[in-house]
């Protein structure tokens, strides 16, 4: 076993030394995780001949991902401005050490239901800091780790953590959906401990570390390893739902008025948040494919087309009422079970099952008992027999009934079709005992004349 272990380790460690020396030779081949290319600030007076703001829907990374286009960058801006001011605060923290005076703080977990802002926010700050400080910034899904085998996911995600530690630059990593990875991996002989173990024994080391920061994202933090909790307690930012109608109403114009779109002037943030007022809570994206949905109604019913689009209150009234339509079409406030709910609830009904099933037959022998009785019979074998007697056990119909009142329907039609099967599979064993006595008696038959 220790033998296995030290071979594990050696493995390991070249494997991360090839890992950070392909990254520091800047080689062609294109590594297992690649990282965002690092930008320099960009600068109005700039005269450097590098990718800005302006033309990166044009460029292409060095992995075939698409850059952030102009756009993107500046609906990212306006979603981290919204934001909590705790996660704004990031940036401040990263440029300058002193800001907070906690050399201690560097992860932060992004958690809300979805649509609410935690990704794009994570990307924000990274692409902010890559802008204005020269950082880079890695953003994962959490299925990126996810091994087949036991602790294959814990191996990988060491190894990774390892590397971008090798790379010695400034990094923020996120790791998206990081709840999937430290609850459960979908994987038949995943150990979510020892993932777990391996991340929060990273970030352990990376306190004090000033040009590290690690953001998380997921939707709940409730089933999270408590060694985990602990140590993210005053870490975890919340992002919740839209609930007052104004920033509903101040949200929804920003993406209305997106390209050539605009409201009519009468239709002011105070208009708007009254026509809103009964929706209910709702996410920032939901909000955006709102503002598409409501230019694909005006083009829908415009008598000729082309021109600018025009937001009016009879087109929001009319958006409005498509979607609470939609809603109860889809049943979107309906609670979905996560795969570890959905087992624990399978679980529990099957222990209670099994509890009921084990006290019914307690209380089906106690009526047998008390309402059964035995009847004998004797009777004569003739020619001078001596005569025999037999007894048979008699359930009295009170006991009948009372036996079939602890069952419920469906049990006693679960019964009935177990006991017809049971029933037919005796009666198919006796017929293929008869043919088989058959055949061996005409077997027996020929040989003898034989």
């Amino acid at each position: 076993m220790s033998y296995n272990k030290n071979v594990l380790s050696v493995l390991l460690a070249v494997s991360t030394v090839a890992f950070a020396m392909d990254q520091q030779n800047n080689t062609k081949d294109k590594p297992q995780i690649p990282l965002r290319p690092l930008f320099p600030p960009l600068s109005s007076s700039s005269s450097s001949s590098r990718t800005t703001s302006s033309d990166m829907s044009d460029q292409v990374e060095d992995d075939g991902r698409p850059v952030l286009t102009k756009a993107q960058i500046e609906e990212m801006t306006y979603v981290l401005q919204q934001a909590d001011k705790k996660a704004q605060m990031i940036v401040e923290h990263l440029k300058d050490p002193t800001y907070l005076e906690d050399d201690e703080y560097r992860s932060a977990i992004f958690v809300g239901e979805p649509g609410t802002g935690k990704t794009t926010t994570a990307l924000a700050i990274g692409h902010q800091m890559m802008v204005e400080s020269g950082w880079q910034y890695k953003m994962l899904d959490s299925g990126a780790f996810l091994g087949k085998f036991r602790n294959q996911t814990a191996i990988k995600l060491r190894q990774f953590l390892r590397g971008i530690i090798a790379l010695r630059a400034p990094m923020i990593l996120i790791i998206d959906e990081l709840n999937r990875l430290l609850e459960h991996a979908n994987s038949e002989h995943h150990d979510t401990d020892t993932a777990s173990t391996a991340l929060w024994t990273f970030l352990d080391q990376q306190r004090g570390n000033q040009k590290f920061f690690f953001i998380g994202t997921m939707n709940d933090i409730t089933k999270l390893p408590k060694p985990y909790k602990d140590r993210i307690l005053f870490e975890f930012i919340q992002f919740n739902h839209i609930s007052a109608p104004l920033k509903q109403a101040q949200a929804l114009r920003y993406y209305l008025t997106q390209g050539k779109a605009h409201l009519n002037p009468a239709l002011t943030d105070e208009k708007l948040s009254a026509l809103l007022a009964n929706i209910g809570s709702c996410s920032g994206r939901v909000l955006k494919k709102w503002s598409g949905f409501t230019k694909r109604l005006y083009r829908q019913h415009q008598e000729q087309p082309g021109g600018p689009i025009v937001v009016t209150e009879a087109l929001v009234n009319l958006a409005i009422a498509g979607f609470n339509a939609c809603k109860k079409d889809i049943q979107y406030d309906r609670k979905d079970e996560t795969d570890a709910e959905r087992q624990d609830r399978y679980h529990t009904d099957t222990i209670e099952r099994q509890e009921k099933h084990f006290l019914q037959q307690q209380l089906k022998q106690d009526l047998l008992a008390e309402y059964s009785y035995t009847d004998h019979h004797n009777y004569d074998t003739g020619n001078g027999g001596t005569a025999t007697s037999y007894t048979n056990q008699v359930l009295k119909p009170e006991g009948a009934r009372s036996i079939q009142e602890l069952f419920s329907v469906e049990q006693q039609a679960i019964m009935t079709e177990l006991q017809a099967q049971t029933t037919a599979r005796v009666v198919r064993e006796a017929q293929e005992k008869a043919r088989r006595e058959a055949a061996a008696a005409e077997e027996k038959k020929k040989n003898a004349w034989w």
